[in-house]
């Protein structure tokens, strides 16, 4: 628990202890989590996270951990999210190393949306309300064929980058690997740097 979030998932703990044994973990211990933590439900958006506590994390998704992180790019304010603010999300520094970053946006659906209460001089109005986005279950897969849709009030979006971080840096390793092989090849009278040059581009593609 990073402390971000105070309140509003007590419901999904006890729902989650149902099935799981749930036990909490704090975001400032820095020793290795234990081999019977098989999955972590991060609750909340912290600022940064310290390089130790990134490479803790970091090892758990390395050795087959999941990581759950329910978080926002945005601060709300004025009682019932009447103002927006953006904010840092610290886990970044640890998603984007598997080509995923929370955005500091809010999401919103013109079209299919929850309708909310507005008081008037005349009453409470029924209006549609775009933050509030309704996602309809497409039901076509095992994990929400039993589930109608979902409610995402002031969401975020996930951006999903098609070559994870690490995958860019081996990319770019490999290709200057190639490129210096390449180059001393050519410095010895073999093949030139240029008829090498597309074979170190496929291998990095």
């Amino acid at each position: 628990d990073p402390g971000g979030e105070p309140g509003g998932f007590d419901a999904l703990r006890q729902e989650l202890e149902r099935t799981y044994d749930v036990r909490p973990v704090s975001l400032s211990d820095t020793t290795p989590l234990p081999d019977s933590v098989r999955a972590i439900v991060a609750l909340g958006t912290v600022d940064s996270l310290e390089p130790a506590q990134l490479a803790r994390f970091g090892a758990f998704l390395d050795r087959g951990g999941s990581l759950l992180v329910l978080a926002g790019g945005m601060s709300l304010g004025g009682g019932g999210g009447q103002f927006a603010a953006e904010r840092r999300v610290g886990w970044n520094a640890l998603l984007e190393r598997y080509g995923v970053t929370i955005s500091s946006d809010l999401v919103y659906d013109l079209a299919s949306n929850e309708h909310v209460g507005i008081p008037t001089q005349f009453g409470r109005l029924l209006l549609p309300y775009p933050l509030w986005v309704r996602a309809v279950s497409t039901k076509a897969s095992t994990l929400n064929a039993d589930v109608d849709g979902l409610l995402a009030p002031w969401v975020s979006t996930i951006v999903a980058d098609s070559a994870p971080a690490w995958r860019r840096r081996s990319s770019r390793r490999a290709a200057r690997a190639a490129w210096t092989g390449a180059s001393r090849r050519s410095s010895r009278g073999g093949s030139s740097a240029a008829t090498r040059s597309p074979r170190a581009s496929s291998r990095c593609s």
